[in-house]
């Protein structure tokens, strides 16, 4: 299952990356950000790849105390990954103002002018 989620990962950002500059942007137009939207599903397949395969990958699975928190770490890394791009918590925290919705960084963008 961590094979198999890691190559999930893998297959979901290989389009990103190979649209990743900006004459991409430009000929892509929306459909860019649908594409660099499967990041998000890449970083949990990415994570569960990671904590699944972790010390089994050198030889049998050993869920010690560091390999543990090892886990948490990376479980709350994504976690705070996914939060920060969430409205969510912009809204929480009084900073609305300073999140970037996807219209507005279209505006914003040099391509667009």
């Amino acid at each position: 299952l961590g094979m198999q989620a890691g190559i999930g990962a893998l297959l979901l950002i290989t389009p990103a990356a190979l649209t990743s500059f900006d004459r991409a942007v430009q000929v892509l137009g929306k459909a860019w950000r649908r594409i660099h939207l499967l990041s998000v599903p890449a970083l949990v397949l990415a994570v569960l790849h990671t904590g699944l395969i972790g010390s089994h990958y050198l030889g049998q699975l050993q869920w010690t105390w560091g390999n543990q928190l090892r886990a948490l770490g990376l479980g709350a890394i994504a976690i705070g990954t996914l939060l920060v791009r969430s409205r969510w918590l912009w809204s929480l925290l009084g900073w609305k103002k300073w999140y970037g919705t996807p219209a507005a960084v279209e505006e914003r963008s040099p391509s667009s002018h």
